[in-house]
């Protein structure tokens, strides 16, 4: 939910470095935390089933799942 809403606030400002100065945190975090909205469906479960809360956890667990499919699977089947 706070990513979508990140998401949203985003596109009010130029540019992402303003809008996370308005709000206070980095640009990488923002970056973070908008990446997010784009989980695969596999890796979004897990956090929505609160199996995995960390955005650092998740967003690398979905980078993994883009570059490397059925391994990134086979290690969320284990979760």
């Amino acid at each position: 939910d706070r990513a979508r809403a990140f998401g949203r606030f985003v596109t009010f400002f130029p540019s992402q470095k303003e809008a996370a100065d308005r709000l206070g945190i980095s640009e990488g975090r923002l970056s973070q935390l908008l990446e997010l909205n784009d989980l695969k469906p596999e890796v979004a479960h897990l956090s929505d089933s609160g199996i995995v809360r960390d955005a650092s956890t998740l967003v690398m667990l979905n980078q993994y799942a883009k570059k490397a499919p059925e391994e990134a699977n086979a290690l969320i089947s284990k979760a």
